[in-house]
């Protein structure tokens, strides 16, 4: 297949049907167009086809004096009407092939619809990279036709061929690889002048390698001597001759690329621009000193460079390049660099072996990047030009189409009115992303902001709108003025500024006579910090956040305005000299301001109702607090500086705070900060900065994701804006997560709650998106016991909140992009049935209530399940009554009386009918534990000691006779009587060795779960010499709740994606991991109830949806105390099989009933039990056929 050479249409004949194997066709096609599109339409016609399987040529005529790109640009707008006008049903199974009328543009596009939308993948063919379609030849090549082909296997065909993730992993694997021998070679590559650190030869691998595919990308633009392969073509002579490509074209070409004085010096590599910015500069050091031989770029070349094709078009969510775009940098960093930080303690082999299993999974996709902007930007846009929502996401989705134009812009539904103001907010919004990693978030917005710009200016006609490089002038403009990043990895700052540089290079076309332009400095606007804990000359300081509304003075009014105006020339500048002049210049203002601030006479006093939870928060005592830890000796360091003229002496040292650094967002009291803040915050840090901010924001955990959620509510966004986060879901319900709900019901109104597929990061953390508003909090009115109501509450309760699954999502389709933009829709029900669940099926639901509901519960969950149903979780505003329960031991307790369909149901917190008890953890497993041969686990075979097992009367005598059962826990039990001192009491004729709980395993694929009974597993030595070194202090045993062992009653698995499971316990000591349930309520009763999927839908959805649940969560259980004697007789029948048969299939049988009584008990209805059942089905697909949802 010779795709470069292709140019008529009798070549495209010779592909598709000589080597692919598809049948000549002929026919028309009947397609209703816009006039404009059918003006450009030259013929349109069914080529070849296989089976109902079509191949369709549309020729187009293109201006001929239209830029390469613009050229593109048209054509992919033509395409867009063409298959629009293409019935849904129909798109499906055809391949589109559209082509210019001089054969130099081909363009392959696979539709696929979902909804309203429609996504265009293609392969492009163009004048720039003709001499590089290896990839496209390979994943074309998939659509050869098989003898067994039918239509639905050749669009599954191409489905695979247009894989774009296929593309990317390839790509990375491929990378990975040759990251690795680059570090080898550095590594080996010592010189007496130099010495690099294992972490400093990794990122100087990772440096190189981003400069080059920087240049690899930058190429195709034709701005290295004007040559679309000049990095390929000046390797050539290299093939066999001794002489360094690097040291002789690759260092060279660095060293002009940051300074044009040395054009004289390198005239032999022809026309290169000067790109400034500091991409190719001195940085890192000796680089010039380190040897690469020439084998290692034939083979970069061989099999990255001229392998994959490279586009530098950054794709959008509906057209999308089948190729290596500037978003794969992105990947790198996420994977490779996050990789490095992760394991580098374990060792050059672990880390080896990690870079070499890396997939590129932590990267946040496309799909979730764009809905996140868009939403953001949308509600920001909406709040503040006042238009409908609806309006401004169908604004974004017009910009974001292609390439915007004057066609586009008759389409917006907007007013010229409303269109001048819309320009007016969208040219003042400022967007942040504080762990900026590789500049993903950024990039989606910036996309988003000059696409609107464009689309809105050529709406209201502003002049210039069309002109060339309009583009590249908003972009550089936007860049400028309304994105900022920060983040703490000095790899992340270099990645995110190499691709915004990357960005706008996208978008200039040269102009004949005039010289490429330098690229901006992003100093100032991606800064190195710790977005969590300001730094000052590499020393933390606290009090700056508690100056976060402080009301700025004339002097500080000017003090923002020259730092504004000197960033500004930084921005622009192209001189080193100049630049360096301008740093020093903003340092020494920079210095000033924190000087001012500091001495500067403290706010008045803020409670801590005003602020938000944390230790109470009064500015003086901040101050004096930092005066402790060396607040004056900091002032007069600083004050040094200046008198010294070394304004950034400490430029290598951390050192960020949001306030001074950024003052031109932050010195506008009531209105500081910014519109929205967005971003992936890392997850699973816990480390200093963590434990700080949990404690001055007052949270129950350090995990990261929930300390900069507080944070940005608390310190970053300006009242009214907006939050979007993907983030861990354990927040949502978790205890140690309770105290950041609290904080966001107080601050926040939460617009979308979305939980995402377990594949979109490499099913190695469950996430969601959050999208919410900060709320003006209003002064403290009030106490409802513990919590603190504010004078805006009412209108943070009365919002309506969108809560969603779609976990269920399937790889690899449109489900999920379908999925999310299916919110766009109104609901149905809104005005009529608010309330009710919008959807709920087995692949995904929407939920829609009131975010006061949430209160009704006092764990405060954000779930995402009915909200009818919710109310039977109602422990804060339900009418309760004492009532004596139980039937083995009588006890009182409070009962909620709680209406649910007309009738009244009893439940009571499980907690309070039952004592849930964490077991022994013995510290030393393999010396006290035996296991039977076929459970998992390496312990002694239980096999060699059954002599010594204790019977089942041993257990029921040890059980029936409290004093001695004490005594047993006590002592433990002698093997010998010859053991000092011996106590008859604690002779069971040598048996020692006991029943150990220690949790139970599902089995998915047959639909198993460790319910009601199971064989023991597991067993304990409790001989008198082992009992007696457990309570041995340097044991490292952990003995817990010992009163409670050798009792009869239920155990419990708390790990793993079905838990909690509960069946009857083994009465022995049990272990941590098969915690203890001890109730006077009926055993079997309530094993059914607690084993039904109603209760586990009420637990997952409030109480706790993570895969690890300890004890306090099951003591939140909603249990209802009605008496039932038919689910007693069906455990006990399904305990009865168990014994006979351990892997007794009860889901298909007495499951089913007990599941019916159990609705009964709680006063469900029809619709009420098909939201539980398709739940189940969605959460459990494995046991899906357990479920009742015809």
């Amino acid at each position: 297949m010779n795709l470069s050479e292709l140019k008529t249409e009798r070549d495209l004949k010779q592909i598709v049907i000589e080597e692919l194997g598809y049948r000549a066709a002929t026919g028309g096609l009947e397609l209703t167009l816009p006039a404009e599109t059918e003006e450009k339409l030259l013929e349109k016609k069914i080529v070849a086809g296989h089976d109902g399987f079509e191949v369709i040529l549309a020729r187009i005529k293109l201006d001929s004096n239209d830029a390469i790109w613009k050229k593109d640009a048209s054509l992919r707008a033509i395409e867009r009407d063409f298959i629009n006008a293409v019935p849904k049903h129909e798109r499906d199974a055809k391949l589109f092939v559209f082509c210019a009328e001089d054969g130099e543009f081909w363009h392959f596009v696979n539709a696929r619809s979902s909804g309203s939308r429609l996504e265009l993948r293609r392969f492009s063919i163009t004048p720039i990279n003709r001499k590089r379609l290896r990839t496209t030849q390979d994943r074309l090549a998939l659509l050869r036709v098989g003898s067994s082909d039918t239509t639905q296997t050749l669009i599954d065909k191409m489905k695979s061929a247009f894989d774009v993730e296929a593309v990317t992993m390839d790509f990375f694997r491929t990378f990975a690889e040759k990251f690795l021998e680059l570090a080898e070679i550095i590594k080996k590559a010592r010189h007496k002048e130099y010495s690099y650190d294992k972490k400093k030869i990794l990122d100087v691998a990772q440096i190189i390698l981003n400069r080059l595919i920087f240049l690899k990308f930058i190429e195709q633009k034709g701005w290295l001597d004007n040559n679309k392969d000049y990095l390929y073509d000046k390797f050539q002579p290299y093939f066999e001759d001794k002489n360094s490509y690097w040291l002789e074209a690759v260092n060279p070409l660095f060293d002009l690329l940051s300074n044009p004085a040395r054009g004289k010096k390198y005239e032999e590599l022809g026309e290169i621009p000067f790109l400034n910015g500091g991409l190719f500069g001195a940085e890192p050091k000796y680089l010039f000193l380190v040897s690469i031989p020439n084998s290692f770029f034939q083979g970069l070349f061989e099999n990255l460079f001229n392998r994959f094709n490279f586009t530098i078009e950054e794709s959008s969510p509906s057209s999308v390049e089948v190729a290596v775009d500037p978003e794969m940098l992105g990947r790198i960093f996420e994977e490779l660099v996050l990789r490095m930080e992760k394991v580098m303690e374990k060792g050059e082999a672990e880390l080896e072996k990690e870079l070499r299993r890396a997939t590129g999974s932590y990267y946040t996709p496309r799909v979730a990047v764009f809905y996140m902007c868009r939403e953001a930007i949308a509600r920001r846009l909406a709040a503040q030009a006042g238009i409908d929502i609806a309006n401004a996401r169908e604004l974004i989705d017009l910009a974001v189409d292609d390439f915007p134009d004057e066609k586009q812009a008759e389409k917006l539904s907007l007013s010229k009115t409303e269109c001048r103001a819309l320009l007016d907010v969208v040219k003042e919004i400022s967007i942040c992303d504080p762990a900026v990693g590789s500049g993903a978030f950024l990039l989606g917005s910036l996309q988003i902001l000059v696409g609107i710009r464009r689309l809105l200016s050529l709406k209201v006609g502003e002049a210039g709108a069309t002109r060339t490089n309009f583009n590249y002038t908003l972009k550089e403009e936007i860049i400028k003025k309304n994105l900022i990043g920060v983040d703490i990895l000095r790899q992340a700052v270099h990645l995110c500024e190499l691709r915004l540089w990357l960005s706008l290079a996208v978008d200039y076309e040269r102009e004949v006579g005039k010289p490429i332009p330098t690229l901006p400095n992003l100093t100032y606007k991606v800064f190195r910090g710790d977005s969590i804990i300001d730094h000052l000359v590499g020393e933390q300081v606290m009090a700056f956040r508690d100056l976060r509304g402080y009301r700025a003075d004339a002097a500080i009014e000017q003090k923002r305005e020259r730092i504004r105006l000197l960033k500004g020339d930084y921005f622009y500048a192209d001189n080193e000299s100049k630049k360096e002049k301008l740093r020093q210049n903003i340092a020494k203002e920079r210095l000033e301001l924190t000087i001012d601030i500091l001495e500067r006479e403290a706010p008045q006093e803020v409670s801590q109702a005003e602020l938000g939870f944390g230790p109470s928060i009064n500015v003086k005592k901040s101050m004096q607090n930092m005066e402790a830890v060396g607040r004056a000796s900091l002032i007069k360091q600083i004050k040094g500086q200046l008198v010294v003229k070394k304004y950034d002496a400490h430029h290598d040292k951390l050192s960020f705070v949001w306030l001074i650094d950024l003052v031109e967002y932050f010195a506008d009291h009531d209105r500081g900060g910014f519109d929205i803040v967005l971003g992936n915050p890392p997850y699973g840090v816990k480390n200093e900065s963590m434990e700080k901010g949990k404690e001055r924001y007052g949270l129950g955990s350090k995990d990261s994701y929930g300390v900069f959620m507080a944070m940005v509510f608390q310190d970053l966004l300006k009242v009214g804006g907006i939050l979007s986060f993907i983030t861990s879901d354990t927040w949502q319900t978790i205890k140690t997560h309770k105290p950041l709900r609290r904080f966001m019901l107080d601050n926040a109104k939460v617009f979308h709650l979305i939980m995402m597929p377990p594949w979109l990061f490499g099913a190695t953390v469950n996430t969601s998106i959050l999208i919410a508003e900060k709320s003006e909090r209003g002064r403290a009115s009030g106490k409802q016991g513990e919590r603190i109501i504010f004078e805006n509450a009412k209108k943070r309760e009365e919002n309506e909140l969108v809560a969603c699954d779609f976990t269920r999502a399937e790889k690899n389709t449109n489900e999920l992009d379908e999925y999310l933009y299916s919110l766009d829709e109104p609901p149905a029900f809104a005005k009529a049935s608010a309330g009710k669940q919008e959807v709920s099926t087995p692949k995904k639901a929407v939920y829609r209530y009131k975010q006061g509901l949430i209160e009704t519960n006092s764990n405060i969950p954000f779930f995402v399940g009915s909200p009818k149903l919710f109310a039977l979780m109602n422990d804060t505003s339900a009418k309760t009554a004492e009532k004596e329960v139980g039937e083995i031991e009588k006890k009182k307790v409070k009962v909620r009386q709680i209406e649910f369909n007309g009738k009244i149901v009893e439940v009571a917190r499980f907690g309070d009918i039952a004592d849930v008890k964490v077991g022994l953890q013995t510290g030393d497993n393999q010396a006290y534990l035996f296991q039977n041969p076929e459970a998992r686990g390496s312990y002694r075979s239980i096999g060699d000691y059954t002599e010594f097992l204790l019977t089942e009367d041993d257990l029921k005598k040890i059980s029936g006779d409290e004093k001695l059962r004490l005594k047993v826990i006590e002592k433990g039990l002698h093997k010998s009587k010859t053991e000092k001192p011996f106590d008859p009491d604690l002779w069971f004729s040598g048996r020692y060795i006991a029943p150990h709980d220690k949790g139970g395993e599902s089995d998915a694929e047959s639909g198993f779960l460790p319910n009601y009974w199971q064989p023991l597993e597991y067993f304990i030595d409790w001989g008198y010499e082992a009992v007696n070194k457990l309570h041995d202090r340097e044991s490292g045993a952990v003995i817990r709740n010992p009163e409670t062992y050798f009792l009869e009653g239920i155990t419990l698995s708390h790990t793993g994606m079905y838990a909690p499971t509960f069946r009857i316990n083994n009465p022995g000591p049990y272990n941590v991991a098969g915690s203890g349930i001890f109730t006077g309520f009926d055993t079997e009763q309530t094993l059914g109830e607690i084993c039904s999927k109603l209760v586990k839908y009420l637990f997952k959805i409030g109480i706790n949806h993570s895969v690890n649940v300890s004890e306090d969560p099951i003591k939140e259980i909603s249990f209802c105390i009605s008496k039932n004697s038919r689910i007693q007789e069906l455990v006990a029948q399904i305990i009865s099989k168990q014994k006979q048969n351990p892997r007794y299939d009860y889901m298909s049988g007495e499951q089913k009933e007990i599941d019916k009584l159990v609705y009964e008990m709680y006063g469900l209805n029809k619709d009420d039990i098909r939201e539980v059942e398709t739940w189940y089905a969605r959460r459990y697909p494995k046991l899906a056929r357990f479920c009742d949802i015809a």
